[in-house]
């Protein structure tokens, strides 16, 4: 919940740019296992099951990037 306030501080400080920033961050810290994936489909289940289990410290250091 800590990260959600977080993230809405943001946006509400910069606007809905960093939407785009965070999605950036999060894709290029998972860059190489993304690479691995053979086809669409695999992208999108990885995108669907890895990010959502995330821990709280990462989640904080992608906001901490943006």
């Amino acid at each position: 919940m800590k990260i959600i306030s977080l993230l809405l501080d943001i946006i509400f400080l910069q606007g809905t740019e960093v939407i785009f920033k965070v999605a950036l961050s999060l894709l290029s810290s998972q860059e190489t296992l993304i690479m691995e994936c053979e086809s669409f489909e695999n992208i999108v289940e990885f995108l669907k099951n890895t990010l959502p289990d995330m821990n709280t410290s990462e989640m904080e250091k992608i906001i901490t990037q943006v």
